[in-house]
């Protein structure tokens, strides 16, 4: 094209072309990484809000089946001894 009309901005331009191709790849590559980088932390933030909430209710349902079903420890455990007074004795109740 410098040839053909003779401007010297014409060779201005081809010269330039390249070097804008190399910054605009290399501003992409960076603003890709940027892009990256804030959609990982909002995909960590979300996973730890999920496993903030997972372990609440957690410790929720524990607290239900704790408070439901007693554990062994918990329990009196009933039992007549041949020494006792009323070993042989039948207790009857009406419901």
């Amino acid at each position: 094209m410098f040839l053909m009309m003779k401007n010297t901005s014409m060779l201005f331009f081809a010269l330039l072309s390249p070097v804008t191709l190399v910054g605009n790849y290399i501003s992409s590559k960076s603003q890709k990484k940027r892009l990256m980088k804030q959609k990982q932390q909002e995909y960590d933030d979300e996973v730890r809000k999920i496993d903030e909430e997972v372990e609440v209710k957690r410790k929720n349902e524990l607290e239900v089946v704790r408070n439901r079903y007693r554990t062994p420890d918990e329990l009196i455990l009933w039992s007549k001894h041949i020494e006792d007074d009323n070993f042989m004795t039948m207790i009857t109740a009406e419901a």
